[in-house]
């Protein structure tokens, strides 16, 4: 029996996830679901909760924003995360935690885990921040910082949590938006809600066939 880990943010990002579970039995996959919160605060705390577990895999499964490297709707695997708030400001300049010595900066999955499914999906570069981005001045600053292509709230707590558990991990987000001038007028949630889920879906079927 395979052990997995579902977590997001909220409900409604795996809603229709969770609607497929209720009317599905799987044979060789046990889900465990947690929805955590918004934040990498809410986020390391439940996941705390669980480090005692001995999962096989743990997802992670979301939105985000990309800084138009990927288009609205487009899936990702983001493997490579960042706290990039993390660190202290120095008159115009910023001190990542690292320049500080007093921690790391990056997160990069130890255990990467792979299938048929999850092969087909790009890897990216992502950033996990408060306070998401909607201010030209301030994208322009972090793009020429660090270079992101996708921002979520939550992604780089998920990483570190499952490279100190030992967990395999996926980091499987959805774009929902550009990260721009703030406009919702130009958000597509429902559409990256569904796409997030046709492949989450694919994803726990195609477990439960191995």
């Amino acid at each position: 029996m395979t052990k997995i880990l579902l977590l997001s943010a909220t409900e409604p990002e795996i809603k229709p996830t969770l609607e497929f579970l209720e009317q599905t039995k799987f044979k060789n996959v046990e889900i465990d679901i947690c929805i955590s919160g918004a934040g990498m605060v809410n986020t390391a705390f439940e996941l705390g909760k669980k480090s005692h577990n001995n999962y096989d895999l743990a997802i992670q499964a979301g939105i985000a924003g990309s800084f138009g490297t990927r288009s609205i709707g487009a899936l990702v695997n983001v493997t490579k995360d960042c706290f990039s708030e993390l660190g202290a400001e120095d008159d115009g300049a910023f001190l990542s935690i690292d320049d500080l010595k007093l921690g790391t900066q990056k997160v990069t999955v130890q255990l990467p885990f792979t299938n048929d499914v999850i092969s087909e999906l790009p890897e990216a570069f992502g950033i996990t921040v408060n306070t998401v981005h909607g201010r030209n001045k301030s994208i322009q600053q972090i793009t020429q910082r660090l270079h992101p292509e996708v921002e979520s709230m939550e992604g780089a707590a998920f990483l570190m949590a499952a490279n100190h558990c030992g967990w395999q991990a996926l980091q499987l987000r959805a774009i929902s938006n550009l990260v721009e001038k703030r406009n919702k007028e130009n958000w597509n949630i429902p559409f990256a809600i569904n796409n997030l889920n046709k492949k989450l879906i694919q994803i726990l079927q195609s477990l439960d066939e191995n």
